[in-house]
């Protein structure tokens, strides 16, 4: 007489469903940043691209700008202010920080002042 063997469970089911949720996580995660950086180009005044010291910029933004934001700015350049919603300016922006400023997925773009 043939024995049938209980049938064993699919290992595969709850592996899909770590890597999925892990994957949703990471994009969660890591996401923004990808964004801002593949994005990056367009964002940059292209005077800016070949800025060779500090520069004074506008900043623009397409939502008005909390304090959030301005501090996370002010790490780039000093801060010169925020004379109407959606700009905010910055002065002696050095050329790396004119880069990582572009990489930000918030900022929408960035031009020379003035």
């Amino acid at each position: 007489m043939m024995r049938l063997r209980p049938p064993r469970p699919d290992a595969r089911g709850p592996l899909l469903s770590l890597a999925a949720g892990a994957l949703i996580v990471a994009a969660l995660i890591w996401g923004p940043s990808a964004y801002g950086v593949v994005t990056a180009g367009g964002r940059i005044d292209p005077e800016l691209r070949a800025a060779t010291g500090p520069r004074d910029v506008t900043v623009r933004l397409t939502f008005r700008a909390e304090v959030f934001h301005v501090r996370e700015l002010s790490r780039y350049g000093i801060f010169a202010g925020s004379p109407s919603d959606g700009v905010v300016h910055l002065a002696r922006v050095p050329p790396p920080n004119l880069t990582a400023l572009a990489q930000v997925y918030w900022v929408d773009a960035i031009e020379p002042r003035g």
